[in-house]
C-alpha cells in the first residue's frame, strides 16, 4: 500500500518536473563548488547528473567530511565506496571512499546553498 501511495505521489508531482528540479540543484552545486580547487566532484558532466553526486576534499577522509557535515549542521550524506570498492580504489584512486550526496524534489536551492557554504567552511578550516 505504501509503495502504491508513493508512486501516486510522484505521478502527481510529475516525474519530468522532479528530474528538472534535480538537474537545477546539481547545476547549483556545480556553480557553488565546482571551482573550489581542493574539491573533486566525481561522475559524468554535471548535465548528466540527476540527484546523486560524489565528491571529496583533498587530503580529507570522506568519513570525516560526513561527520563534520552531520555534527555541525545536521546535513545527512554518506561516505564510503558505494558498494564499488574496486572502482573507488582503482578508477577514482580514493582508497578511503567518497562522500555521496543525494537530493530529491523536497530539497530546495537554499538547502544546496547551505550545504555548499558548509563544505567551503570545511575547506577553509581543515585544508587551508
Amino acid at each position: 500500500m505504501a509503495m502504491a501511495d508513493a508512486f501516486e505521489y510522484v505521478k502527481k508531482v510529475g516525474l519530468n518536473d522532479i528530474l528538472q528540479h534535480d538537474r537545477n540543484l546539481m547545476r547549483l552545486v556545480n556553480q557553488l563548488l565546482g571551482n573550489v580547487n581542493v574539491i573533486k566532484i566525481y561522475g559524468p558532466s554535471i548535465e548528466c547528473h540527476t540527484n546523486i553526486f560524489a565528491f571529496n576534499i583533498e587530503n580529507m577522509d570522506s568519513a570525516e567530511i560526513v561527520m563534520i557535515l552531520d555534527s555541525t549542521n545536521n546535513i545527512k550524506v554518506r561516505s564510503g565506496h558505494r558498494c564499488a570498492q574496486v572502482n573507488t580504489n582503482k578508477v577514482l584512486g580514493e582508497a578511503k571512499g567518497v562522500v555521496k550526496v543525494s537530493t530529491y524534489f523536497y530539497n530546495t536551492e537554499r538547502d544546496i546553498t547551505i550545504f555548499a557554504k558548509v563544505v567551503k567552511d570545511i575547506v577553509d578550516t581543515m585544508v587551508s
